[in-house]
Formats: structure tokens, C-alpha cells, sequence
């Protein structure tokens, strides 16, 4: 999941972070780092390191984010079956105020590649059914800026 993710160049396992709960401590953590734009059409752009960690559902993937100034974020990928498959996240964030537009916009510009590569994934006869978090991540030097408006896409 984290090699999927556009803005990915680099991650590390990690201890937790300093301020998670006690219910977090036991899950697998990582240092990642993202190239991230600050301004629009590639003005300004810089990397951000942050602590994530991960934690497996039953139909899904719970990932929980501290990253610098404050900004927690805690997303819910989950597999409904419907009439067909659907891939379904739930995000909760915790920042400043100032910064949310960014945040948001940063998000969506990197979940929609990161859904279509998992979908390419998923209809792959020679996809590896094991987990591919902690493998190594390519280097990335411009992360893709497509939309991703739906909260759900069919598999």
C-alpha cells in the first residue's frame, strides 16, 4: 500500500510516534517521506517526513498518520461487496485550520493514482498475495496530480 502512493520516495521502519496512545504502540510503524508541491503547477515543492502506522481489518487497512504541525489524519480502506467490489476510504483529520485546504487537496491529488494502481493490482494474475508494506519504494522525483473526487471506485 505505502509503495503505491505517489508522493512516496522514501520510508524506514520506526519506533511510534512520541504522542500515540498505548493502543497504536504494538502496530508496524514507519518513517515516510513524500515529495510534496506547496504552491500550484510545481512553484514551490519540498519533501515532508512523517510517522505512520498500520494496522490490518478484516476487509481492509487502517492507517494512521502524525505528521509536523500537528496534522493526524486516521484513514479506513475497506472492500465492500456489493453487486460488484468497492473500494471504500474514510478519512478523519486533525489540523490546523489554515493548513486543511492543503491537506485535503494533497490527499486527493495522491489517492486517486494510488486506487488506480491498487485496482491494476488487484486484476493482476502475477500480483504477489503477500503484503507489500516495508518492500523497497522507488524513487519518485514528480508526484502525480490527478483528482480523485468519488469516495468509492468498483474493482
Amino acid at each position: 500500500m505505502i509503495k503505491m502512493n505517489p508522493l512516496v520516495i522514501d520510508l524506514q521502519r520506526c519506533e511510534p510516534h512520541e504522542h500515540a496512545p498505548e493502543a497504536e504502540r504494538g502496530l508496524v510503524w514507519y518513517e515516510i517521506t513524500d515529495k510534496v508541491s506547496y504552491l500550484p503547477f510545481g512553484l514551490l515543492s519540498g519533501q515532508v517526513k512523517y510517522k505512520a502506522c498500520f494496522k490490518d481489518l478484516p476487509m481492509g487497512l487502517q492507517t494512521i498518520i502524525y505528521a509536523p504541525l500537528g496534522l493526524r489524519t486516521q484513514n479506513t480502506w475497506t472492500l465492500e461487496d456489493q453487486d460488484e467490489f468497492q473500494l471504500r476510504e474514510d478519512v478523519s483529520m486533525e489540523c490546523n485550520m489554515f493548513m486543511a485546504p492543503f491537506v485535503k487537496r494533497t490527499i486527493k491529488a495522491s489517492h486517486g493514482p494510488l486506487v488506480d494502481r491498487l485496482i491494476i493490482e488487484a486484476k493482476s494474475p502475477e500480483r504477489d498475495l503477500e503484503s507489500t508494506v516495508g518492500g523497497q519504494v522507488e524513487s519518485r522525483s514528480d508526484p502525480a496530480a490527478v483528482q480523485f473526487n468519488n469516495k468509492r471506485k468498483q474493482v
